[in-house]
């Protein structure tokens, strides 16, 4: 799933035609810590989210000069953290409102949807927002519209279905939400025969790329065609001169 969002990131955001200017989201690589009660918290959730907003504008030159929103002052920066701290400061009560109207101001600059692509969202569920009410203001702002376009949507992929989340959670923040589920399954031989192939050509060592590429079979059975354990297979074989560690077999 994360690499599916990483393509859709990158493949959305060249797109001539695309309508939508995405932003990936990956929660649990924040590591901006935790309160008393193990949550990242909702005012540090939508301060980190304007944090990413900020630094993928700022590297795609969309921001170039400061903007004012009610008392955060954003200037071009690619230091997500940095902007981060420098607004630790502002009211709790008020942040979540900020990130909306950051959201709506440069989605009309833009002319397009700004979407988030969030990654391991149940973490950002369920340990991210302090209260069950957290995911409001994103719910409320996807469903805004005006005449000619949206100016923000999202989508979510985890290990967790959203039904079921909901009925873990219990809230009713998100029980309009999820009505397109997509499933990711394993790569087809052919499909993984191609990404071996291309994580082989980027091997420098020129011994053991070869045997990499025989062993392909071998890791896509152990696999059973997931990219994710593919990778870890890899990184494992890499380290052991281009051989299948035993504890694989």
């Amino acid at each position: 799933k994360t690499c599916v969002l990483e393509v859709l990131t990158r493949t959305i955001k060249v797109s001539q035609d695309s309508r939508s200017y995405p932003i990936y989201v990956d929660p649990k690589s924040w590591n901006i810590g935790y309160d008393v009660n193990g949550k990242i918290g909702t005012a540090n959730v939508y301060r980190y989210l304007l944090a990413i907003l900020v630094e993928s504008l700022s590297k795609d030159s969309i921001i170039a000069e400061e903007k004012v929103i009610r008392d955060v002052h954003i200037r071009p920066t690619t230091d997500r953290h940095g902007f981060y701290n420098g607004i630790k400061d502002c009211d709790d009560s008020s942040i979540a409102d900020t990130f909306a109207d950051a959201v709506r101001f440069y989605a009309e600059k833009l002319g397009k949807t700004i979407a988030l692509l969030i990654d391991e969202y149940e973490f950002l569920m369920t340990k991210g927002f302090g209260e069950s009410t957290g995911f409001q203001t994103l719910r409320k702002l996807s469903s805004e519209d005006n005449s000619s376009f949206r100016p923000f949507s999202f989508l979510v992929a985890g290990a967790v279905t959203w039904e079921h989340l909901c009925s873990t959670i219990g809230s009713k923040e998100l029980n309009t939400i999820g009505s397109h589920i997509h499933f990711i399954r394993p790569l087809k031989y052919e499909d993984f025969s191609a990404f071996w192939e291309s994580e082989c050509e980027k091997i420098d060592d020129e011994d053991i790329k070869p045997k990499m590429r025989e062993k392909k079979d071998s890791v896509f059975s152990l696999s059973g065609g997931v990219p994710f354990h593919a990778n870890d297979l890899a990184s494992s074989m890499l380290s052991n001169d281009g051989e299948m560690p035993y504890t694989y077999y």
